[in-house]
C-alpha cells in the first residue's frame, strides 16, 4: 500500500513539472511587444507620394478629326431641269403679263439660303424680284417668274441666273424664249428710212393704217427700243439748249428720259425723210393730227434702227414703195 502511494506521489510530481509556469518580468514583456510592433510597422509602412511609382499609360493612336464644313467652304451650283410653263416658242401678245415656271436643281454642296433670281441679259421682261426659300443640296425647287412680254413684234429671249449676296451669281443661265405678236394698234418707226408706219393687227392679220416720212434725231439720236404711248398732249411748249418752240401740236410721249421723247407735229420745217430733231420724231402737222386721233395711251411704239425685214414681211412691194401709201387717209 505504501508502495502505491509512493508511485502516485511520483506521478503527481512529474505532472506538475510538465505544466510549471515561470512568471515573466512585466517591463521586459512590454518591451518585447514594442519591438514586435515596430517590426510590424516596418512592413506596413506607406510610401510618400514622391516614392510612389505610377506607370504612364500608352494611348492608342487616333485619327485627326476633320473640321466641320462651313458656309464659306461649301459650293453653290445649280442646273436647269425643265420648263413648267410657257415653254420656248410660246406666242404671247405684246405687253402681256405671264408666269414662267422652271424647275432648278441644287447641284452644289451648300444648302441654299438667301438666294434670288437675277436678270442676266437679253430682252428686258420686267422681272419682279423672286426670293427662294431654303433648298437642300441635291434637291430641286420649282420657280415661277412674273414677267411681261416685251413691246414689239417677233422673237425675244430673256436670260436669268441665281444670285446670293456674298457669293455672287452661280450655276448655269436659264431663260425664256417667246414669240411676241401685237393685237390691235401699234406704231413702227424705221430710223434707216426715216419713216413711220401705223398698223392694226387682229388675229394675226396686219393692216397698214397710216404711213409717212418723218424726221428723227439729228443733234441727239432717237433711242431705238420698244415703248408705249405714255401721255397725249394737244399743244405744248418745248425748250432746250438752242431752241424754244411754242404751240408744238399733237404730242405723244413715249420715253420720259432727259426732257422727254415725243412723236409730235413740226411746223418749222418740211424736210421729212431726213434727221432733223433733237431726239423726238417730227411728223408733218396734218399727219400728226390724224395719228394723234387714232392712237391711244398704251399703244406700242417700236423704234427700230432698220425695220426693213419686218416691214417687208407685212407689206406688199406696192404698199412699201408706191407714193400713194404716203397719203393721209380721209384727205
Amino acid at each position: 500500500m505504501k508502495f502505491l502511494k509512493a508511485i502516485a506521489a511520483c506521478l503527481l510530481a512529474v505532472t506538475a513539472a510538465c505544466y510549471a509556469f515561470t512568471p515573466v518580468n512585466a517591463p521586459a514583456a512590454l518591451g518585447r511587444k514594442e519591438e514586435i510592433a515596430q517590426e510590424t510597422r516596418v512592413y506596413e509602412h506607406t510610401a510618400t507620394p514622391s516614392q510612389v511609382f505610377t506607370p504612364t499609360a500608352t494611348l492608342a493612336p487616333s485619327a485627326t478629326p476633320t473640321p466641320p464644313m462651313t458656309l464659306e467652304d461649301c459650293i453653290y451650283d445649280a442646273r436647269f431641269v425643265e420648263d413648267l410653263s410657257v415653254p420656248d416658242g410660246t406666242t404671247l401678245d405684246s405687253g402681256k403679263e405671264f408666269l414662267k415656271g422652271v424647275r432648278i436643281e441644287n447641284t452644289g454642296t451648300c444648302d441654299w439660303q438667301d438666294v434670288t433670281v437675277a436678270y442676266a441679259g437679253g430682252a428686258d421682261m420686267k422681272l419682279s424680284p423672286v426670293q427662294l426659300g431654303i433648298v437642300r443640296s441635291g434637291a430641286s425647287t420649282d420657280i415661277y417668274l412674273p414677267l411681261t412680254a416685251p413691246v414689239g413684234f417677233g422673237g425675244f429671249r430673256s436670260d436669268f441666273i441665281l444670285y446670293r449676296q456674298g457669293t455672287g451669281a452661280f450655276g448655269k443661265v436659264f431663260w425664256t424664249d417667246i414669240n411676241v405678236t401685237i393685237e390691235g394698234r401699234w406704231i413702227l418707226v424705221d430710223l434707216s428710212q426715216q419713216r413711220l408706219y401705223a398698223f392694226e393687227t387682229h388675229n394675226d392679220n396686219t393692216t397698214l393704217i397710216y404711213d409717212s416720212f418723218v424726221s428723227a434725231g439729228l443733234t441727239y439720236a432717237t433711242p431705238p427700243g420698244n415703248y408705249t404711248i405714255l401721255e397725249k398732249t394737244e399743244s405744248m411748249t418745248m425748250a432746250g439748249p438752242g431752241y424754244y418752240l411754242e404751240n408744238v401740236p399733237w404730242n405723244m410721249l413715249f420715253l420720259r428720259e432727259d426732257l422727254g421723247y415725243f412723236l409730235h407735229g413740226a411746223y418749222w420745217h418740211d424736210n421729212f425723210g431726213h434727221p432733223m430733231s433733237h431726239g423726238c420724231v417730227n411728223l408733218p402737222v396734218e399727219f400728226s393730227e390724224n395719228l394723234y386721233s387714232w392712237a391711244q395711251v398704251g399703244d406700242p411704239v417700236i423704234i427700230d434702227e432698220d425695220a426693213s425685214g419686218l416691214v417687208n414681211s407685212i407689206l406688199t412691194p406696192i404698199q412699201i414703195y408706191t407714193p400713194e401709201t404716203m397719203a393721209i387717209p380721209g384727205n
